[in-house]
């Protein structure tokens, strides 16, 4: 586990934002959205560092997020914090390692931020317009994120090299 100022853990955000800014929206279609990566940092915190950090790694992500978009200033900070509070707690109360908890987890953590997020921006913003199209692009962002979060966090762990090698004592138990 490491401290959240260490450098692989800016250099991973700051990765995780490059690649949310500049090239998953070139897989962008109609109603298809790319995976959010920084979404998947806050997941890996909640899962792998067993929620030590998890409130903190969703303010920072909030953060960014918010320096980068559009939307009222401090919107997705409050709403990403909220969610990783909650992430951190239920993660507590499931199995860490199986793959169907964190690929639920993960599809309920993306499609609640993204649903909160939307309805908080059009709450503020105050737009008249009522279309599907929001809640499409919310349950595609929250299932492609559950896709690729296997591969992320297997290319994370190795980064972090978060996986302890066995003991001598744990091979034959």
């Amino acid at each position: 586990m490491y401290r959240l100022v260490s450098g692989k853990v800016i250099c991973s955000l700051g990765l995780c934002l490059a690649l949310d800014v500049s090239v998953t929206p070139l897989f962008r279609f109609d109603f298809f959205y790319p995976p959010v990566f920084l979404y998947l940092l806050v997941l890996y915190t909640a899962f792998v560092w067993q929620g030590r950090h998890t409130f903190e790694m969703g303010v920072g992500v909030g953060l960014l997020k918010d320096l980068v978009s559009f939307q009222p200033l401090g919107l997705e900070t409050i709403v990403l914090g909220l969610a990783s509070f909650v992430l951190a707690f239920v993660v507590q109360k499931i199995d860490r390692e199986s793959l169907v908890n964190r690929f639920l987890a993960c599809f309920v953590f993306v499609l609640s931020v993204s649903f909160l997020v939307w309805g908080l921006a059009r709450f503020l913003v105050s737009s008249s317009e009522i279309s599907w199209y929001p809640v499409t692009a919310c349950l595609t962002l929250a299932l492609s994120t559950s896709i690729v979060m296997p591969v992320f966090f297997y290319l994370i762990s190795w980064w972090f090299k978060d996986h302890e090698p066995l003991k001598q004592y744990e091979l034959f138990g």
